[in-house]
């Protein structure tokens, strides 16, 4: 079973309902989170995403590979900056420039906070960050900024993670 939470048309607050999803799996929806139409469009982009990077690879070839692999090592030194600063940060890593963190209750256990991840969400977005919140217990944040993102588009990410998480910890 895949579970997602998503806004359902039709849906109470607090309902939660099975639908059919691929493969014969199931996807938990939920009412109040705005991720579906989210995850319909990344299906799109997505798909469409694989055949522009096949050809942008072919074109640009080894030239973007180095401005990837900087993002993404300064991405894993905030996080890593954001889990010491941060006691429900758990994990979080950096890959190309795919971006995901787990939110716990205690590192300890790993219990996973769900809430305050819902929190942490409605806190990025007031600021101007979107961010997905996914996983099967709701608990992980992920972002995927533009290839080409600039130092100081990546420094607004993680500066406003920064700010989200502790207005988050404040209120949980």
């Amino acid at each position: 079973m895949v579970r997602t939470s998503a806004t359902a048309k039709g849906a109470s607050a607090g309902e939660l309902r099975e639908v059919p999803g691929p493969n014969s799996q199931h996807i938990v929806i939920g009412y109040g989170d705005h991720t579906a139409t989210l995850l319909a469009l990344c299906k799109i982009v997505g798909r469409a995403g694989r055949r522009a990077t096949e050809s942008m690879d072919d074109v640009e070839g080894a030239e973007c590979a180095p401005e990837r692999a900087r993002a993404a090592a300064y991405a894993n030194v905030r996080i890593a900056e954001l889990i010491a600063r941060h006691r429900i940060v758990g994990e979080g890593k950096a890959a190309s420039l795919a971006i995901g963190m787990e939110l716990v209750k205690d590192r300890g256990t790993k219990r996973p906070a769900p809430d305050e991840t819902l929190m942490l969400a409605k806190e990025c977005m007031k600021r101007g960050l979107l961010v997905l919140r996914l996983g099967y217990f709701g608990n992980h944040l992920n972002m995927m900024p533009s290839l080409d993102s600039s130092r100081a588009e990546m420094e607004f990410i993680f500066d406003t993670l920064e700010e989200s998480l502790s207005e988050t910890e404040r209120e949980a």
